[in-house]
């Protein structure tokens, strides 16, 4: 049991994506095929703009997990291993800061949705679940960025 949830835990991310993605795919099939009805569904193109918004939250943990976000290294590559180091440390501290100040401000936003009770116009869905990815994504970003800093310091030169 232990073993199922740590391989959960550890591929939360993919597992997210996946189900995010079929979402889109079947909302994207679904209003093609209404098209042809003499009535549209005016809430699949909420559904998968909401979907995507997952998607792109919860992918900017995963790339941050994989150590694939894009970056520029042509002056990194200039400095020597060990100013290397110091360096690394520094953009990853720098970026959990960033995240913490944008997550921060989503948590501030969502509730002041909350408490508007504001709703999407087609699915009447909180914008509250519209913009919560954003802390979710952020939150879980700042743990992977963590878990990647503390590796970073505690690494043998």
């Amino acid at each position: 049991m232990k073993k199922i949830k740590f391989r959960l835990l550890n591929y939360f991310e993919y597992y997210m994506l996946a189900l995010l993605l079929l979402v889109i795919l079947s909302g994207v099939i679904l209003g093609i095929a209404y098209r042809w009805l003499p009535f549209t569904l005016q809430w699949t193109v909420e559904l998968c703009q909401t979907a995507f918004n997952w998607m792109v939250w919860i992918g900017i943990s995963l790339c941050i997990k994989e150590d694939s976000h894009t970056r520029l290294t042509f002056v990194y590559d200039l400095f020597p291993p060990d100013k290397k180091r110091i360096l690394r440390i520094f953009s990853l501290a720098c970026f959990i800061f960033l995240l913490a100040v944008i997550g921060y401000n989503a948590a501030k936003m969502n509730l002041y949705y909350l408490a508007k009770d504001m709703r999407t116009p087609a699915m009447r869905l909180s914008y509250f679940w519209v913009r919560i990815p954003i802390v979710i994504g952020c939150a879980i970003s700042i743990f992977r960025l963590i878990n990647i800093t503390i590796k970073e310091v505690t690494k043998k030169i």
